[in-house]
């Protein structure tokens, strides 16, 4: 082997070699999967967590009558474009959404009492205003099945 062509072995093979490290180094942080139940959980505490402003803001007509959408607007407010775990709909008419991008359901306890099926663990909560995501399967099982929810 010439010299030259030596060279450009060894340096190609230093090439690959680090190659090789930066993609073991990088891995585990790029195979990191995000925990999309945990961010659930999170915006829907971020949505309890201004149900006061929202319910004040419906009454005294500074929001919308829609649950989901004043629920987001409050959440746009607190977290400006989505920063964050928290993210909603874009335009004028923001909602939560889950960790699976979808948006989280938002009703009035005094709704969801009528309805037949729901979960006794979501109709246990003493919030005025119960929001809950579907879950991986995107199915509102109304807090049943893998429907997720703060207790």
């Amino acid at each position: 082997m010439s010299p030259r062509l030596r060279k450009v072995f060894i340096v190609l093979s230093c090439i690959v070699l680090c190659l090789v490290l930066v993609s073991i180094s990088v891995e585990p942080f790029l195979s990191k999967q995000v925990n999309k139940t945990a961010l659930s959980r999170r915006a829907i505490q971020c949505g309890e967590s201004v149900e006061s402003k929202v319910l004040a803001g419906i009454v005294n007509g500074s929001l919308p009558t829609n649950l989901a959408v004043a629920f987001g607007i409050e959440a746009t407010r607190l977290h400006p474009f989505g920063e964050g775990a928290i993210k909603t709909t874009q335009g004028n008419q923001p909602t939560l959404l889950d960790g699976w991008k979808m948006p989280l359901h938002v009703m009035s306890r005094s709704n969801l009492l009528i309805l037949p099926g729901v979960s006794p663990l979501l109709l246990a909560k003493t919030n005025e205003v119960i929001i809950w995501s579907s879950g991986i399967n995107g199915i509102n099982e109304f807090g049943n099945g893998d429907d997720i929810f703060l207790r």
